[in-house]
C-alpha cells in the first residue's frame, strides 16, 4: 500500500503520537445503520431525504445536490423530532465491519471527521484502549489534549447525532454560515494539519469548507520552501492531474486503496506500533525510569503519568547530540552544553551543593534552596550544572521548567511510589510558587519530603512571595557579579571553542580587563559585549533588523512574548500567530528567524526565543508601540481560541494570564496608554465573559498616569458581576475608591467612598480564608492618603495615622517577607513623628504606587 520510505515515515509519527486522521463520508460507507442498511453517503444519502420527505413519489436523480435537498427538508413541514429519528435511523451505527476495529491500534494524535455519525464512538467502545472525547460543532470548543493517552478527541467538524437538525452542516445555508464566521474546530485543524502529518481516508478532498480553510489559506506560491510535514490521501482512484496538484501545493501524498485496504495495513503493521506505555516513553522520557517499580501498576500508573510531564529526569549516562556552541553565543543552556562542559565553573555551585548534600544528613523534612538574580545572570547555567553534579553523586534529580506542576495528591503519591529522597529542581520558579507554597504543608508529612532548587529572578520572585507565607524551610542565593577568577574560566571557555571573536587579539590581561569592565552586568550581556566588542543594545537591535520582513518582526515579538511570561509554544501556536498561511509562516521560523527562535522540547517540538532576557529587550527596546500592540493582539487573540470555561486551570490560560497582566501592559504601554486600551479593546468579543479579563482591563485605567478611573469602574463591576467573590476583584474596586476620594471636590463623597473601601477591605482582613497582603497594603496607602489629603490639624492626623497603624503592623507582622508592607509602615511611623511638631504646614510624604511617580 505504502512504499518503503513512506511506511517507514508513517510508522516513525505514528509511534510518537505524531498523526492527525480526517475521515470522510466515504469512511464509514461499509458501516450498518440502524434499519441493517450501510450508511448512505453522497447521491445515495439525497435519494433517503426524498424518499423521506416524499414516500409515495418516485426519487429521479436530476442533479439535486445533498446540501439542496437538506435544506428542502428542513423547510419540508417536517417536525424536527421526525427529522431528528429518521437521521438516528439513517445515519447512526448499530454494527460494522470486523477491519474496522484495526482503526484503534494506533494512538492518533486527533481524529477529525465531517461525518456526523457515531462510527468511531462505537469502535473504541467495543476494542479501544482509549475512551473518546466527543466535541462537535457548535458547542464544542478547544480543549487541550490528553497528555497521558487515556482519552483520544474526536472532533466532530459538521456536528454529531445526536442533535437538533440545525446543528449539523449539511445545507447550503448551514455551509454558508459557517463559511461566513470563522469555525473554530475548523481553525485548529488547519494548524493540525499544518504541523502533524495527517491522513485522510473517505474524502476526495473536495469538501466546501475544506477548500475554505485550506485550499485559501494555504501559500502555493514558488520560492516559499514547503515546511508541511508529509501528509496521505487514501483513495481507490484519482486523476493525474488531482494527484499532482495535492502533492504540489498541499504535500499531500496519494494513496491508491480504501478504507479497508488502510485498516488491514495497520493490522498487518501491528508488531512495529508501540503500545501505549512505550509512545508515552517516547513522549515522556522520565515515565520510563518508573515503570518498572513495583508499585506502578498496583496503585500509582495515573500519578506517575501526570509527574512524568512535568518533570524530566536528569540523566547524565545517554547518549548526548552532538557539541554546539550556541550556548556561548547568548542561548539559554541546554543539557547537552552542560554535558560538554561549555558552562565556566561558578563558585555558587559549590556552595549549593555543600548545602543540599547536607539536607541528606539530617530530619527528612521539605527544604528548598532559591538561585535568585537578574535575568541574564547565570541561574539557568548554575540550576543545572547544580543538577548535573547532584546526580553524579548519586542523588535522583527531576527538573521542571514550570509549564505543568502536577496536583499535590498525584505528585505524593508518586513521591510515596520511588520511596527515596529525592530533588526536584525549578527553573522559572515564578510561575509555580504560589502552588508549591501551597502544597508545601503537604510535602513536609511524607516520609521522604523532597529538596526543591528553585531558580527564578529576584524582582518577581520577591514581588510574588510577598503576597502569601514564605515556602517553609527556604533558604535563598543570590547570584552575585563575575570575580576575576570566574572571568578568568569564561575566557578559557570561549578560547578552547575558537569564540574569543574581539578579544583574540588582546594579550591575557587585556581580555580579563574587557570582561571586568562589564562584569556588574548579566553573564549573558558582558560574553556578547566582551567577544563583539559592541555594547548589548547595538548587537540586539542589529539581529533584530536582520530579520528583514515585518511579518517575521511581529513572529519575533510574539514568540518574545511567551518566551519573557515564561513560557514554550507549539508550531501550531507559531502558525496562528501568522497572518500569511501556515507554510509561509513556517517558512520565516526556518529562515528568518533561524538562530533567534530555537527548537527546544524532548521531540524539538517546542520553540522559544534562545533566551527570556534577549526577549525582554526585544519587547522593550527593539519595537515601537504599534508593533507592540499587533503582536499582543496576535497571541492573545490566538490564545482565545483555546480558552473557554472549561480550560481556566490549562497552561494555555496560565500563559494568557501572564500576558495578559495589566501590570506588564501598562509597563510596557505607559508612554502611550492608548495603546494598551487598543490591546484590550481589540479583545473583548473574545473575553467579554471571562471576569479576570474585565479585572486587568479596569486595573490597567487604574495603573497610572493617562488611566480613567470612569472606564476602571465600569469595567471593575463588569468583573464584579460574573464573579462577585474574587478577592482579586474586590482588592481592586477598594483602590479605585480610595483614589476617587482623593480626586472629589466633596470632603462628604470623600468620606463616603473611603468608607466603601474600608468595609470591602476589612471584611477581607479579617476573613482567614481570603486574608491578602495586598489587601493590607491598599488599605494602608489608600487610608494614609485619604488622611493627609482631607484631614486636617496634628491631633486629628496623629489619631488617624496611629489607629491604622495598628491594623499596617498586623499585616507586615503576617506577612513579614512583603517589602511593600514594610515600607509602608515605616513611612506611617515617620508621619506620626511629624505630627509631634504640631504646625499646619508640615508636608506629609504621599504614597504612590509605581507609575504614579
Amino acid at each position: 500500500m505504502f512504499n518503503k520510505t513512506q511506511e517507514d515515515y508513517l510508522i516513525r509519527r505514528l509511534n510518537r503520537n505524531d498523526v492527525v486522521l480526517f475521515l470522510g463520508a466515504g469512511f464509514s460507507a461499509d458501516a450498518i445503520n440502524q434499519v441493517g442498511e450501510t450508511i448512505p453517503i453522497g447521491s445515495r444519502l439525497t435519494q433517503k431525504i426524498f424518499e423521506f420527505m416524499y414516500p409515495t413519489e418516485t426519487y429521479v436523480d436530476d442533479g439535486t445536490t445533498l446540501q439542496d435537498m437538506y435544506q428542502a427538508l428542513l423547510k419540508s413541514g417536517k417536525t424536527y423530532e421526525q427529522i431528528g429519528n429518521f437521521l438516528r435511523e439513517t445515519l447512526t451505527v448499530k454494527s460494522f465491519p470486523d477491519y474496522y476495529k484495526y482503526l484503534t491500534l494506533p494512538y492518533w494524535y486527533k481524529i477529525y471527521t465531517i461525518n456526523i455519525d457515531n462510527l468511531v464512538n462505537k469502535i473504541y467502545d467495543r476494542f479501544g484502549e482509549q475512551t473518546i472525547d466527543n466535541i462537535a460543532f457548535p458547542s464544542g470548543g478547544f480543549k487541550d489534549r490528553d497528555p497521558i493517552l487515556e482519552t483520544l478527541q474526536a472532533i466532530y467538524l459538521h456536528g454529531k447525532l445526536p442533535c437538533n437538525p440545525d446543528d449539523v452542516v449539511f445545507s447550503r445555508s448551514q455551509y454558508a454560515s459557517v463559511a461566513i464566521k470563522l469555525q473554530p474546530l475548523y481553525f485548529h485543524f488547519i494548524h493540525d494539519y499544518s504541523n502533524s502529518p495527517t491522513i485522510f481516508i473517505g474524502t476526495t478532498l473536495d469538501e466546501q469548507l475544506f477548500y475554505q480553510y485550506i485550499a485559501t489559506r494555504q501559500s502555493i506560491r514558488n520560492g516559499v520552501a514547503e515546511n508541511r510535514p508529509k501528509s496521505f490521501l487514501i483513495i481507490p482512484s484519482i486523476s493525474k492531474v488531482r494527484e499532482k496538484v495535492l502533492k504540489d501545493d498541499y504535500n499531500i501524498e496519494v494513496v491508491r486503496g480504501t478504507t479497508e485496504d488502510f485498516m488491514n495495513w495497520l493490522e498487518n503493521k501491528s508488531d512495529k506500533l508501540l503500545n501505549k506505555e512505550e509512545v508515552l516513553i517516547s513522549m515522556l522520557p522520565t515515565l520510563d525510569k518508573l515503570l518498572n517499580h513495583p508499585k506502578y501498576k498496583e496503585h500509582y500508573s495515573h500519578s506517575v503519568r501526570e509527574f512524568s510531564q512535568s518533570f524530566q529526569k536528569v540523566e547524565i549516562n545517554k547518549i548526548f547530540p552532538p557539541k554546539k556552541k550556541n550556548y556561548l553565543l547568548g542561548t539559554t543552556p541546554t543539557w547537552s552544553d552542560i554535558h560538554y562542559g561549555l558552562d565556566a565553573p561558578r563558585k555558587i555551585t559549590a556552595e549549593l551543593h555543600s548545602e543540599i548534600e547536607s539536607y541528606f544528613e539530617g530530619d527528612s523534612g521539605i527544604r528548598s534552596v532559591a538561585i535568585l538574580g537578574t535575568a541574564g545572570s547565570g541561574k539557568s547555567s548554575v540550576l543545572k550544572r547544580l543538577c548535573y553534579n547532584l546526580v553524579n553523586a548519586g542523588r535522583s534529580v527531576y527538573f521542571s521548567h514550570s509549564e505543568n506542576l502536577p496536583k499535590a495528591s498525584d505528585l505524593i503519591e508518586t513521591l510515596e511510589m520511588i520511596n527515596e529522597r529525592v530533588i526536584i529542581a525549578v527553573d522559572n520558579a515564578e510561575l509555580i510558587l504560589k502552588q508549591l507554597v501551597k502544597m508545601a504543608q503537604e510535602l513536609n508529612k511524607i516520609k521522604y519530603s523532597p529538596i526543591f532548587i528553585l531558580a527564578s529572578r529576584r524582582n518577581i520572585f520577591d514581588r510574588i512571595s510577598s503576597k502569601f507565607d514564605p515556602l517553609i524551610n527556604l533558604k535563598e542565593y543570590e547570584m552575585e557579579n563575575l570575580d576575576r577568577d570566574e572571568i578568568i574560566d569564561i575566557i578559557q571557555k570561549l578560547d578552547e571553542n575558537n569564540l574569543l571573536g574581539h578579544l583574540k587579539g588582546l594579550v591575557p590581561q587585556q581580555r580579563i580587563k574587557e570582561f571586568e569592565n562589564r562584569a556588574k552586568k548579566q553573564i549573558l550581556v558582558a560574553m556578547r559585549e566582551a567577544t563583539e566588542g559592541k555594547d548589548f543594545e547595538t548587537i540586539m537591535k542589529s539581529e533584530f533588523e536582520e530579520i528583514g520582513n515585518e511579518e517575521g518582526k511581529l513572529l519575533c515579538l510574539c514568540v518574545s512574548l511567551t518566551t519573557e511570561a515564561g513560557f514554550t509554544i507549539t508550531k501550531q501556536d507559531f502558525t496562528s500567530f501568522s497572518s500569511k498561511p501556515p507554510s509561509d509562516a513556517l517558512d520565516i521560523l526556518e529562515r528568518n528567524l533561524k538562530g533567534l527562535v530555537l527548537k527546544v522540547g524532548i521531540k524539538d517540538d517546542k520553540l522559544m526565543l534562545r533566551h527570556r532576557m534577549i526577549a525582554n529587550f526585544l519587547i522593550e527596546s527593539c519595537t515601537n508601540p504599534e508593533m507592540l500592540k499587533q503582536a499582543y493582539i496576535r497571541v492573545l487573540s490566538s490564545l482565545a481560541s483555546e480558552i473557554n470555561a472549561a480550560t481556566i486551570s490549562s497552561r494555555k490560560f496560565t500563559i494568557y494570564k501572564e500576558i495578559i497582566n495589566h501590570y506588564m501592559v501598562y509597563k510596557r504601554f505607559s508612554k502611550d496608554i492608548s495603546k494598551a486600551r487598543e490591546v484590550y479593546e481589540s479583545l473583548t468579543d473574545y473575553f467579554r465573559d471571562d471576569h479576570h479579563f474585565w479585572l486587568q482591563y479596569g486595573s490597567l485605567e487604574l495603573e497610572g498616569v493617562g488611566g480613567s478611573l470612569e472606564l476602571a469602574e465600569n469595567y471593575l463591576n463588569q468583573a464584579k458581576s460574573l464573579k462577585d467573590t474574587s478577592v482579586f476583584v474586590k482588592n481592586a474596586l477598594a483602590n479605585l475608591y480610595y483614589k476617587k476620594a482623593l480626586i472629589t471636590s466633596s470632603k462628604t463623597e470623600a468620606d463616603s467612598l473611603k468608607e466603601k473601601a474600608d468595609e470591602i477591605l476589612l471584611s477581607l482582613i479579617h476573613d482567614k480564608y481570603t486574608n491578602d497582603p495586598y489587601s493590607y497594603h491598599i488599605y494602608g496607602r489608600g487610608y494614609y492618603n485619604w488622611i493627609i489629603e482631607w484631614l486636617r490639624g496634628a491631633e486629628v492626623i496623629r489619631n488617624a495615622l496611629r489607629g491604622l497603624e495598628k491594623i499596617v503592623k498586623q499585616g507586615a507582622d503576617l506577612y513579614s517577607a512583603n517589602k511593600r508592607l514594610i515600607e509602608l509602615k515605616e513611612t506611617i511611623a515617620k508621619a506620626i513623628l511629624m505630627t509631634a511638631v504640631n504646625a499646619d504646614n508640615i508636608t506629609y510624604p504621599v504614597l504612590y504606587s509605581e507609575f504614579e511617580k
